[in-house]
């Protein structure tokens, strides 16, 4: 039996592969992976000793430096243990290996225990320092999602306190104590099987705790950043007073440190928002010491809120308390408080945003878009005072007021600008919240014996009415939706709820086609449609082929943290754009956020094709299988007992939502999976892979992987069987000598994809 040498780099055992040998490092290093987290093997360990029970790899090991390893063949269990039973020196080698692993699992387990305690206190209490440093510093605090909803960590199946000590104990056995296990091949196979079943739920609580540090180090710094990070230079940026500067800056800097030594984080992140940091305190200092700041000249803006009202036309009293009502907001401290006077004053604010809104719409209209500076900033972005969304911010919306723009001609939308479709019969209605288009509101209406049949013929084609049911019955409680925090929801644009500078999170027509086109890059089948084409002059009566259609992306003008999959396409025309709303001042990553309204659409788009047989499962679908699959979980052999239990706990997290749980699984599918890392069960990935499929490019990347490579011969293979009955409807249009329809030709490029 030979040394085998593994170059630095190389990649020994794959996750997920069959073992067919144990390899025993005789010299150099071994990096193990698995879901959760990582650590270093050395001399006298073995490459997958934790899973002689499963015969399958657990693990991925990549050679950290040149390595000699000692291969022992695996034909299976009986033989395994008939060479141990004979060879008392390799016996001993197994067991002290596997003893190792096991220490060496269990510490890294409890190190992942002390840091999401220590994450879990550390969040709790700096959000209390924070807000009290807020009123300290004479500021409105500002929210941070998800803090509210922050639980101490709980495992799915918590590990005994006592089981480092037992493989400590096993460790320190005498000699003979150790030969006598050996000599005895039933108790030293339950030894190893064992063993390898308390590694097993040892990677699932630290896969449990990554989980848990993933979910929880957003707080502490994203992309976005809405974190702690963001929240005390907010603070920082406050401060007047040499003591409050330098108290701003320890709280910081206690916070870097937190964040430096926390594993999830992006380094490379890390390190460009502490450049920005200390570019920001420096900034701050030299301010400080000189005293001086530039005026920013604000006089376009002056008495914005009067210019508004006067250009809305509304009524004077509604005009009185609105005004009256947004002074009253302005002196708030805590503009997010959940008292009833708070509570009422917001509602009444709300109610008359929108008669406002109404107004200058019309009035804007009318105008023919010439509208003052104020009110382009009030229709496109809630803006009423400069005062109250921070001179900063109210100068950066001046300077784009003219140019800002959406690309209706690529289905980007400001919500000015998607009104004025509606309005010039570009587009239809909107379905209202219980998912009824215009045509069937007007008919529920005309037979409740609200309106006459003459009236609904008549409403039927008012562009004016349409506008009305769109502001009325879908404006209102979409920008409520795509705000994100519907208990607070004020429409103004609020300086404490932008938590980032506003060129970061504006929505720009360019940054939602990048979106997009990123979203198509893992997931090119997204926006395409089956449909039938015919050329009958060519002899092509009935040919299935695939199009296009990408969405209508609405913004909507408010500062959120949402996105909102309204309805999969307009009326019943399966061809017509899905519309999708988001916030044009965006917070969170715009990526994830159209991430999951894709995942809707996929869902609610296989439905609508489907019709009644959506469920059945004797017509094969996306929403079909997958159904299915949740509703039988529990009897599907090829889930493991651990798959079958985090089933269970998503569909609690979903609310027995199967919808939320296939979007929940097709936003791992575009995070993890299409990157080529393993986070679905076998059943969920082989369904959404069918429906979902890699692209050629990443389908080539995949193709050796064994966890996808049947999948891609599968959907190869199919896509084949297309393309061949094409070729052959090219062939006979070649022979006649026609022109191959544009169609045709598409759909073919469409199945090399």
């Amino acid at each position: 039996m030979g040394v085998v040498k593994a170059e630095s780099g190389k990649q020994i055992f794959v996750a997920g592969q069959p073992i067919k040998e144990f390899c025993v490092i005789a010299s150099g290093s071994v990096k193990v992976a698995f879901d959760g987290g990582e650590f270093l093997l050395g001399k006298g360990d073995i490459l997958g000793i934790q899973d002689i029970h499963t015969g399958v790899h657990s693990c991925t090991y990549t050679a950290m430096k040149e390595t000699s390893l000692l291969p022992y063949p695996f034909q299976g269990q009986k033989q395994l243990f008939t060479l141990l039973q004979q060879k008392p020196d390799v016996a001993h080698l197994f067991f002290t290996a596997s003893i190792h692993f096991l220490n060496l699992c269990t510490r890294y387990a409890s190190h992942m225990h002390t840091l999401c305690q220590n994450t879990y206190l550390y969040c709790t209490r700096s959000y209390e320092d924070y807000r009290s440093l807020c009123s300290r510093f004479l500021t409105s605090p500002k929210s941070l999602p998800d803090i509210d909803t922050l639980e101490a960590l709980t495992l799915d199946h918590p590990l005994e306190e006592w089981l480092s000590g037992y493989y400590d104990g096993l460790r320190e056995l005498d000699k003979d104590a150790k030969a006598a296990l050996y000599a005895k091949p039933l108790l030293f196979r339950g030894f190893l099987f064992n063993a390898g079943r308390d590694a097993e739920r040892m990677f699932a609580a630290i896969d449990n705790m990554r989980g848990y540090l993933t979910d929880t180090s957003p707080l502490l710094l994203n992309e976005n950043q809405l974190d702690f990070l963001d929240l005390f230079s907010h603070l920082l940026s406050k401060a007047k007073k040499e003591e409050d500067i330098e108290e701003a800056k320890n709280r910081i800097e206690s916070l870097l440190a937190q964040i430096e030594k926390h594993p999830v984080i992006d380094k490379e992140l890390f390190a460009a928002r502490k450049k920005q940091y200390e570019e920001t305190l420096q900034r701050i200092l030299t301010n400080a010491q000189n005293n001086t700041s530039e005026a920013l000249d604000l006089s376009a803006l002056q008495d914005s809120l009067q210019t508004i009202l006067e250009f809305s036309g509304v009524e004077e009293t509604i005009a009185t308390r609105f005004e009256n009502e947004v002074s009253a907001y302005k002196s708030l401290a805590d503009k997010d408080n959940s008292d009833d006077s708070t509570r009422s004053l917001r509602l009444s604010l709300t109610k008359d945003f929108y008669a406002v809104f109404r107004g200058c719409f019309i009035n804007a209209v009318e105008a023919d878009d010439i509208m003052p500076l104020p009110v382009k900033l009030f229709l496109n972005f809630g803006f009423v005072d400069s005062g109250l969304c921070g001179n900063e911010n109210a100068a950066y919306l001046l300077e784009i007021a003219d140019s800002f723009k959406g690309d209706p001609e690529n289905g980007v939308y400001t919500i000015y600008e998607w009104l004025s479709a509606i309005l010039n019969g570009e587009k239809e209605p909107s379905r209202n919240e219980f998912d009824l288009d215009y045509p069937a509101y007007l008919h529920e209406q005309r037979t409740s014996g609200n309106i006459t049949k003459a009236e609904e013929a008549e409403l039927m084609n008012s562009p004016g009415d349409k506008v009305i049911f769109e502001m009325e019955n879908v404006f209102p409680l979409v920008n409520k939706i795509t705000f994100g925090r519907i208990t607070t929801f004020c429409p103004l644009l609020s300086e404490h709820n932008i938590l980032k500078d506003l060129p970061d999170i504006l929505m720009t027509p360019e940054k939602v086609r990048q979106t997009l086109d990123a979203i198509r890059e893992c997931d090119y089948t997204a926006f395409y449609r089956e449909t039938v084409f015919s050329d009958e002059e060519h002899g092509i009566t009935r040919e299935f082929v695939q199009v296009e259609v990408r969405p209508d992306v609405i913004l909507m003008p408010n500062i959120g943290a949402r996105g909102a999959m309204w309805q999969e396409i307009e009326g019943k025309k399966r061809t017509t754009p899905a519309r999708m709303m988001m916030s044009i001042l965006l917070l969170e990553d715009p990526l994830q956020i159209m991430t999951r309204m894709v995942g809707e659409f996929r869902w609610e788009m296989c439905k609508r094709i489907q019709g009644a047989h959506w469920n059945d499962l004797s017509e094969l679908s996306l929403t079909s299988e997958y159904t299915d699959y949740i509703q039988f979980y529990r009897k599907n052999r090829e889930l493991s007992q651990e798959a079958k239990e985090k089933i269970q706990m998503a569909l609690q997290k979903s609310k027995n939502s199967y919808k939320e749980m296939f979007v929940r699984d097709y936003i791992t599918w575009m995070n993890y999976e299409v990157k080529g890392s393993p986070h679905l069960n076998k059943v969920s990935r082989g369904i959404i892979f069918t429906y979902c499929p890699f692209p050629a490019q990443i389908r080539e990347q995949h193709k050796v992987h064994p966890l996808y490579k049947d999948l891609i011969e599968k959907h190869v293979l199919k896509a084949n069987q297309k393309m061949h009955h094409m070729e052959m409807v090219c062939s006979r249009l070649q022979k006649e000598e026609a022109d191959i329809p544009e169609p045709i030709q598409n759909h073919m490029a469409f199945l090399t994809m």
